[in-house]
């Protein structure tokens, strides 16, 4: 299972899940899952297509994503390549897809331990 790296603010992400509450945390980690994971294939597929509109629309809800659950560096490299699309500058954006999707990976697995654990017995 991919770690997450020292970008990443766990206790963020714990007060989220405890603001949530018990019962509903169990569905957001859910949908975050199929948020992330829909995310990860959208971007793979623009990427393959050099479809650099469809790279922006899916910065934007990743730089939000990824700002809300603590994922700092995954924040970080989605803004990059939100500011990269707004500008239309496809230059080395395969490099940055490549750091986005080691850490978009690290937060999926991630995620899904939170929800496994969050799980009745």
């Amino acid at each position: 299972m991919a770690e997450m790296s020292e970008g990443f603010d766990e206790q963020r992400f714990a007060s989220l899940l405890a603001m949530a509450g018990p019962s509903c945390a169990l569905e957001l980690t859910q949908r975050l899952d199929e948020d992330l994971s829909r995310i990860s294939q959208a971007l793979a597929t623009a990427e393959m297509a050099a479809d650099l509109p469809a790279l922006h629309a899916q910065s934007h809800v990743l730089l939000a994503i990824a700002g809300s659950v603590g994922a700092e560096k995954l924040h970080l490299l989605s803004r990059r390549l939100n500011d990269k699309m707004r500008a239309a500058d496809g230059s080395r954006v395969s490099e940055l897809l490549a750091d986005i999707v080691v850490d978009l990976g690290a937060l999926i697995q991630r995620v899904r331990l939170a929800r496994k654990t969050l799980m009745p017995r």
